[in-house]
């Protein structure tokens, strides 16, 4: 009779391992490339899904940040509570052609927005997209 032995391992055996290992650390290091560009304080610019014009300030940093309202018409009248407040944000995609957000007004004052924007690169350091309400979005990093 035969006796099967146990296939030694040899080091021609972990190549393939190491070798896929070292991809994935590549695309992992890739992807956190496209994340960080993101990063940083951006001036908004759009209009509401009936029109009205809004102007604001984005920061952010990682996985989340905060959204400011400026009064400059529209619905940033005189006597909003929500103007000049730091509002939540949390990143839900930050890919090299998509940055998609959420925006919780509501956690800090009750009856400010709460909205979801996703935005595509526009050329040079501005995005462009919309609220999934219907408002139009202009960003430009700062």
């Amino acid at each position: 009779m035969f006796r099967s032995t146990p296939s030694q391992e040899t080091p021609m055996r972990k190549i393939p391992v190491v070798l896929i290992a070292g991809a994935f650390a590549a695309t992992a290091s890739a992807q956190d490339a496209a994340v960080a560009s993101y990063d940083g304080t951006w001036a908004m610019s759009g209009t509401t899904a009936d029109g009205r014009p809004i102007n604001a300030e984005l920061v952010l940093k990682g996985d989340g940040g905060t959204w400011r309202l400026y009064a400059a018409g529209g619905v940033a009248r005189k006597g909003n509570p929500c103007l000049m407040k730091e509002f939540p944000v949390d990143v839900q995609k930050r890919t090299a052609d998509e940055l998609t957000f959420h925006v919780d007004g509501t956690k800090v004052v009750a009856g400010c927005n709460e909205f979801t924007a996703t935005l595509k690169p526009a050329g040079g350091n501005a995005l462009d997209g919309a609220t999934e309400g219907g408002g139009k979005l202009h960003i430009e990093r700062k």
